[in-house]
């Protein structure tokens, strides 16, 4: 048998034995039109869920912020997806896509959701919000994107020389 170290939810590695038995595609499902594009509607719905929830977890530190992964992560993960296929490949492209959707309208001043804030603000307000308030909430979205970025290249970086 084989040992794997695997993450755990508080950020640290259990060790597994391997006995050479893993997930393997047999085949695919061939749908129509109408099908696969209901079946997307509910894998991209339940993407969006379990995006939600894990930051609603790291918030909580129910999850460890050391699983969340920058560009050095995805540009591994991406080459273990395309070395099990195009269809793992697809998955995990369209995974990251609705994953950076959700993260966009989070309501962080420089993103869209921040400016969609605003003009919330603005029709419950009846007018704009002043321009000092505006240059002062975008400064914290900054810091927060920065931090953020900061965040992901450190975990990437230790990532890189103490594995998962």
């Amino acid at each position: 048998t084989e040992m794997l170290a695997v993450p755990n939810l508080q950020g640290g590695a259990d060790t597994i034995g391997l006995i050479g038995i893993g997930p393997q595609v047999v085949g695919h499902e061939r749908a129509g039109l109408i099908e696969s594009i209901s079946k997307g509607f509910v894998r991209v719905n339940m993407i969006v869920y379990l995006t939600f929830d894990f930051i609603r977890m790291t918030i909580s530190r129910k999850v460890s912020a050391k699983f969340i992964g920058g560009p050095i992560f995805i540009a591994q993960q991406s080459g273990k997806e395309a070395k099990k296929g195009w269809s793992y490949l697809f998955s995990f492209m369209a995974l990251l896509s609705v994953n950076l959707a959700v993260l966009n309208v989070l309501p962080i001043p420089v993103l869209d959701g921040g400016q969609l804030l605003f003009l919330a603000i603005e029709k419950l307000k009846g007018s704009p919000l002043s321009m000092r308030a505006r240059l002062v909430a975008q400064q914290v979205g900054i810091v927060l994107i920065l931090g953020l970025v900061i965040m992901v290249t450190y975990n990437d970086i230790v990532r890189v020389f103490t594995g998962p």
